[in-house]
């Protein structure tokens, strides 16, 4: 028995030069169809692929009657390509993520960084300079701040009023997956 979940179809959004710039995998057939028409509805540059299942068959297909205008391409993908599709090149990635709110105003960011070594220095750097004239200076000898720190994450609001006064910095492993893509890095970009 195949306990992996499956997608049912791929979209793949076009960039103006018809390159993929996103893909998007769909695991469920109803929002699949949803999607793929309400897209094209809206004249939305993208490649449509389905996937069979290991028995060759498709959700139904009579949906691509209906494209209007016509779609950039259709495919039908074989369960077995599949595979291939799913051990793609991947790497670690460790995202930095900063949320914060003060008096009526929020804000996020997010860094990726290929080495945890570089995160942990950036993380390091922005928590100082936050303590030294942020937010986090701001509040700290307000009475009612609460400080949960770790190696890795750092957050602080104040008591009863988190989602008015808060500061977060947060680092994260992720897995990227490249579909196919040379991850390049800066180093090697200059070096071309």
């Amino acid at each position: 028995m195949d306990t992996k979940i499956r997608p049912v179809g791929r979209i793949d959004y076009l960039d103006t030069k018809g390159n993929i710039g996103e893909r998007f995998y769909c695991f469920n057939e109803e929002d699949f169809l949803r999607t793929v028409k309400e897209d094209n509805y809206h004249g939305v540059p993208m490649v449509v692929n389905v996937y069979s299942d290991k028995n060759g068959k498709t959700i139904p297909l009579d949906f691509v009657l209906d494209f209007d205008p016509p779609v950039q391409g259709f495919h039908i993908i074989d369960y077995n390509d599949m595979e291939k599709i799913f051990v793609e090149p991947r790497c670690k990635v460790y995202s930095l993520t900063e949320h914060w709110a003060n008096d009526g105003e929020n804000g996020m960011s997010t860094q990726l960084f290929l080495d945890k070594d570089d995160a942990a220095r950036e993380f390091n750097t922005q928590l100082a300079a936050e303590k030294k004239s942020g937010l986090v200076a701001d509040w700290l000898s307000n009475p009612e701040l609460v400080i949960d720190a770790s190696t890795s994450e750092y957050e602080c609001y104040i008591d009863g009023r988190h989602s008015e006064y808060h500061y977060s910095l947060r680092i994260e492993e992720k897995e990227l997956h490249l579909g196919g893509q040379k991850l390049v890095t800066g180093t090697e970009r200059l070096a071309a």
